[in-house]
């Protein structure tokens, strides 16, 4: 009985661990970005912010809905594979 309390508590802390890891699979191509600000007006969850004039996306509010993808003139935001 303990063997199996032991293993249950192992997987939930690593599955918390994942989910605590989330990294965003879209990304701003900082060499690419002249800092319009088009995506940040576009962004359903306020994940985007314009910081030293370039995007800049937080991997713990996206939800990738790729929206900012589309609306960037520059295309620099792009989905890692």
């Amino acid at each position: 009985m303990k063997n199996k309390k032991t293993i249950f508590l192992i997987l939930f802390f690593l599955t918390i661990s994942i989910f605590a890891l989330k990294i965003s699979r879209i990304y701003v191509e900082a060499n690419s970005c002249v800092g319009c600000g088009d995506c940040v007006l576009v962004c359903p969850v306020d994940a985007i912010q314009l910081i030293d004039g370039k995007a800049v996306i937080d991997a713990n509010v996206c939800i990738e809905c790729e929206i900012c993808l589309k609306s960037c003139t520059y295309n620099a935001i792009r989905k890692s594979k």
